[in-house]
């Protein structure tokens, strides 16, 4: 298959024999007739081998090598389909159990290829069980959101989200989509732009922004169903409507004997050797639900894994035969999932999946995964987000790809560091490596600044020229590209005409401010406001280039410097109470406020980012004369812009005071690291 081959939507026939040609071999027999399948215990449905398999205990059937293609392409046969066919069915058929047996069932949903064919099975699960007279609670659909994730994914995701929504309101199934993400405090944003923490590179000993943006946001969201749903029916009780209270009692007699929602997930044991022993130390199955506990024996967790013995190749069968078209064999929400497979086709070089998984040859556990736009994880390069942005469809990824490189290869360039740490213990600060620098944060925040300023623009383009009647540029040069009819009408098109992606918005932004002028990063209050307002409205855009790889080098000779007394020093600028002799707390009083989580205004945000294009706003000029950052603590705090976690308040008044006297004996984060060094220097020198 050409590196530019596509599957044309008038020749269906010969995509779905194309598809089985290069199907590795059977070797094992089916059931071949779904009359076999009727009434049967659930493992009948499987295929016997796979059955026998199951029963002694073994989680996965051995690889096997892909097939040459056959002579002629129709020479696939029917017992090739009935072995889809079959996982299918077993896969709905446990799902089902689930809705019958009175089970709040989430499906873990990220819009790749596995949990869409996990989507597809508990949608068909859900619409069976609702036909046959059944009332299932509804069918919580969970989708996470990092906040930088690769623009196109998001894209991708967002329309399966919307038609499946659509679909679920013209069926009348009960489906509850529901999109999560970080808190604004664990966003990547606010730690790593805000001088906080640095990225998760590759190799790194944790991968603390997997649980930050994924898990800590998943967790949160499938524990909050069960609440939810008790205080929806508790409400529904009060209703006049008996036949609304007599559903609302039923529901909330199921839901009081529900500790957790059984979440759907679609590991595979086939993906990897990895994989398949962390699945099987947490006992996940087909048709039984794993139930993960704690060393205190406390429930954490209920999955189930539908396809957790598919093969790759049987999870791109499904998506090639499930849809709404005449010719479909398996039913889903959306006329075809063409879509998906261009994704992952356009991200693998342009070369179709099925030639993909049929190479025998050892591809990279991330190469072919779709991460976040900014995870260097991965390492220096990313093949996907490569691949994609070679192509005039997905150019706009390309200065996303070159600040991720940049980001990637400034792993062990050392003057791009901030040698500060944040704690003082027993009166010495001892320097070490930390985030990044005052110079290099300011950087970043004027690099996303960049991208999503050229992103808006792009879309403005695009629309400007799409409403005039004429064919945006865009679309042309990818339908020259691409040869036939490129974006089309599709929902690609529409989509372009608005950005695709905003990694600052106004919460972000204030958060970054406030952190910067809490640790100290710049002496003037309002920093990261007057940074974008540069960007933004003064077209001061930053240079994206990928820079060079930089080895590994050595650490500068840290020390220690002395800051005896600091302890019992009073804070600068702290007024105090008369008769006193300590510090009066900064922020205990009222009006300052407290939240749940760390939250910002944003509508007030919004009118404050605005002022600071102003040059003659108070803004600007606190920036502009001030060299106290406490000011704009201060005026975040006080205008209820910013609210803090619940908790907090007395840890910021400390953290302002430690700033405030590191400020007196002319230490701040953001100072030249070679003056920080010289500091130490001097100590050691006096020292010894």
């Amino acid at each position: 298959m050409g590196r530019h081959h596509r599957f044309r939507r008038a020749d269906r026939t010969r995509r779905r024999t194309a598809l089985r040609a290069f199907r590795p071999a059977r070797q094992e027999p089916v059931l071949r007739h779904r009359a076999d399948r009727r009434h049967r215990p659930l493992c009948c449905s499987l295929p016997v081998a796979r059955a026998r398999r199951l029963e002694e205990g073994r989680s996965h059937r051995p690889a096997r090598a892909p097939a040459a293609p056959p002579a002629q392409v129709g020479a696939w046969t029917r017992e090739v389909r009935m072995d889809v066919e079959t996982l299918f069915e077993t896969s709905v058929e446990a799902v089902e159990r689930l809705f019958a047996d009175g089970e709040l069932v989430a499906v873990a949903y990220s819009g790749g290829k596995d949990s869409t064919a996990v989507l597809i099975a508990a949608v068909e699960a859900l619409r069976r069980h609702v036909a046959r007279g059944g009332s299932p609670l509804p069918l919580a659909v969970l989708h996470n959101d990092t906040g930088i994730e690769n623009p196109e994914v998001r894209r991708h995701a967002r329309d399966q989200l919307n038609q499946l929504e659509t679909y679920a309101l013209e069926s009348e199934i009960p489906v509850d989509i529901r999109v999560s993400g970080p808190s604004l405090a664990d966003s990547f944003a606010v730690k790593v732009v805000g001088g906080l923490a640095l990225p998760t590179f590759a190799n790194a000993a944790s991968r603390r922004c997997s649980m930050d943006w994924k898990v800590k946001p998943g967790t949160r969201m499938a524990r909050a169903l069960i609440p939810e749903h008790k205080t929806r029916c508790q409400e529904a009780l009060a209703s006049d409507d008996g036949v609304t209270r007599t559903e609302a009692q039923d529901r909330l007699t199921r839901l009081e004997r529900l500790e957790m929602p059984v979440l759907l997930v679609g590991t595979r044991f086939a993906e990897s050797a990895g994989r398949s022993q962390r699945m099987t130390a947490r006992g996940e199955s087909a048709i039984e639900i794993a139930e993960i506990r704690d060393d205190e024996d406390r429930l954490l967790n209920r999955t189930l894994a539908p396809i957790c013995h598919w093969s790759e190749s049987d999870v791109w069968e499904l998506l090639a035969l499930a849809g709404q078209r005449d010719d479909a064999l398996f039913p889903a929400w959306r006329h075809d999932f063409d879509g998906t497979v261009a994704l992952y086709r356009d991200s693998g070089g342009g070369e179709c999946v099925i030639t993909q998984i049929c190479k025998d040859k050892p591809r990279a556990a991330c190469g072919a995964r779709h991460g976040c736009a900014m995870c260097v994880v991965t390492g220096q390069d990313d093949k996907s987000l490569s691949a994609l942005a070679e192509s005039p469809r997905y150019a706009y990824l390309r200065d996303v790809l070159a600040l991720r490189t940049w980001i990637a290869r400034s792993q062990f360039d050392w003057t791009t560091r901030c040698f500060m740490p944040r704690k003082v213990e027993n009166d010495r600060m001892a320097l070490a490596p930390g985030g990044y620098s005052a110079e290099v944060c300011a950087f970043l925040l004027r690099a996303l600044a960049t991208l999503d300023l050229r992103e808006s623009e792009r879309a403005a383009r695009f629309r400007a020229q799409s409403e005039s009647g004429q064919e945006p540029e865009e679309a042309r040069l990818i339908r020259q590209h691409e040869g036939g009819e490129g974006l089309g009408l599709s929902d690609a098109y529409f989509a372009r005409k608005q950005p695709l992606f905003r990694f600052l918005g106004p919460a972000e932004l204030i958060a970054i401010d406030f952190n910067w002028a809490l640790y100290g990063l710049f002496l003037q209050p309002f920093h990261a406001l007057k940074l974008y307002s540069a960007v933004i409205d003064g077209g001061e855009s930053v240079d994206l280039d990928q820079g060079r790889r930089t080895p590994r080098g050595a650490l500068p000779e840290l020390g220690t410097i002395d800051l005896s007394g600091l302890g019992s020093e009073r804070a600068s600028g702290i007024e105090l109470d008369a008769g006193r002799s300590d510090p009066r707390p900064l922020f205990s009083d009222p009006p300052f406020q407290e939240a749940d989580f760390c939250k910002v205004d944003v509508a007030r945000a919004k009118r404050v980012i605005a002022a600071a294009g102003d040059p003659l706003s108070s803004i600007s000029v606190e920036h502009a004369r001030s060299r106290t950052p406490e000011t704009a603590v201060r005026f975040y705090l006080a205008n209820r812009i910013v609210r803090p976690a619940k908790g907090q308040l007395t840890w910021i008044d400390g953290r302002m005071q430690l700033t405030q006297k590191l400020l007196a004996r002319g230490l701040w984060k953001g100072m030249p690291t070679e003056a920080l060094l010289g500091r130490a220097g001097a100590a050691a020198r006096r020292a010894a």
